[in-house]
């Protein structure tokens, strides 16, 4: 078990940092934030002993190759990481990969507190004076096309800046996949819709999320789908419906 409370997070999305550190805190844990993996091995050999949680795909240095490099360079005098993998992929197709390349466990995108929670619980010392849980009630209505639960606060700082986060980045994310899709560039086009993904799951937006599913299939078999850019048009009609929604009823984004 590791005593040190203090967790690492590589994540290049801006919102998934935010969350994982506000998780965290709720949590009674300290974080440390990077962009990439190149920032973590850049300073790996400076931290002690720690629980990183590690975004399989990165730019600059992804997840597996971090992962690697730590495990091959960064583990001596009797300092150890637990490396916690966060993958937007079906855990059963990527299970063995990431366990190949030295990581200790993962968690599937979007990741809930509570399975948070019960991950660090396997590696950590338990951590004292968490408060309880209070209920949660984030103003959300059966007509709304997205929920706020997940956020699992009433903190209304934090669900502004998580919630503007999304609708200022969602309309540039689908913009660049339909740039892309002129082009024919499978790769950008694969790599959007996968951190898309989550972000609709995220807020119970469940028909954007299956069809970015399907662009991320087609983008990764380089599967010229006629019905792409029909798919891209849903998605972009629904963001746009739910961030009006969301700059109605929550104030300040």
């Amino acid at each position: 078990m590791i005593s040190n409370s203090r967790i690492l997070i590589v994540e290049d999305s801006d919102a998934d940092r935010l969350l994982f550190s506000k998780f965290l805190h709720q949590l009674g844990y300290e974080s440390v934030c990077f962009k990439n993996g190149k920032e973590l091995v850049d300073e790996i050999k400076n931290l002690p002993s720690s629980v990183i949680l590690l975004d399989i795909e990165l730019p600059v240095m992804n997840g597996m190759e971090t992962a690697r490099y730590i495990r091959d360079n960064a583990e001596n005098n009797g300092c150890r990481f637990v490396i916690i993998g966060i993958t937007g992929h079906d855990a059963v197709d990527i299970v063995d990969e990431i366990a190949s390349a030295g990581f200790d466990d993962c968690l599937h995108k979007p990741v809930s507190k509570k399975a948070l929670q019960e991950k660090l619980q396997r590696y950590l010392k338990p951590v004292s004076g968490v408060p309880d849980e209070v209920p949660v009630n984030n103003g959300n209505s059966d007509n709304l096309l997205y929920s706020l639960e997940r956020l699992e606060t009433d903190d209304q700082e934090f669900i502004q800046s998580i919630v503007k986060m999304f609708c200022d980045n969602t309309p540039e994310f689908i913009k660049s996949m339909k740039e892309a899709y002129t082009v024919r560039d499978w790769e950008t086009i694969r790599q959007v819709a996968h951190k898309l993904k989550p972000h609709f799951i995220f807020f119970s937006v469940d028909g954007a999320s299956e069809v970015l599913h399907n662009v991320e299939e087609f983008a990764r078999a380089g599967n010229d789908d006629p019905r792409i850019p029909e798919m891209l048009e849903c998605v972009e009609r629904t963001s746009n419906l739910v961030i009006r929604q969301m700059k109605k009823n929550i104030a300040g984004i």
